[in-house]
């Protein structure tokens, strides 16, 4: 099992400083009208360029402080769980 040191908000930003071009190229890889499944969310910054392209996200991340805040794109469900015992 992994553990964070400090808090979620800063291991985030440590693991996941991705620009632009990094998220593009990614997005590239996700047909238009995809039903996507994020592992790992995060804070929801890719899930959130992925519903501007997909039909459909679901966004799994087991630290709700990360997935909290703004609304979400209607296409976007976000999902506050362990992936590893989720039933998806």
């Amino acid at each position: 099992m992994v553990t964070m040191v400090g808090d979620a908000a800063a291991w985030e930003a440590q693991w996941a400083p991705y620009d632009d071009d990094t998220y593009a190229r990614a997005l590239d890889f996700v047909p238009p009208g995809a039903v996507v499944l994020d592992i790992g969310a995060g804070d929801l910054r890719l899930a959130r360029r992925l519903a501007e392209r997909a039909r459909v996200v679901y966004a799994i991340e087991q630290h709700a402080e990360l997935i909290a805040g703004e609304p979400l794109p209607p296409n976007l469900v976000a999902i506050c769980a362990d992936a590893r015992a989720f039933p998806f």
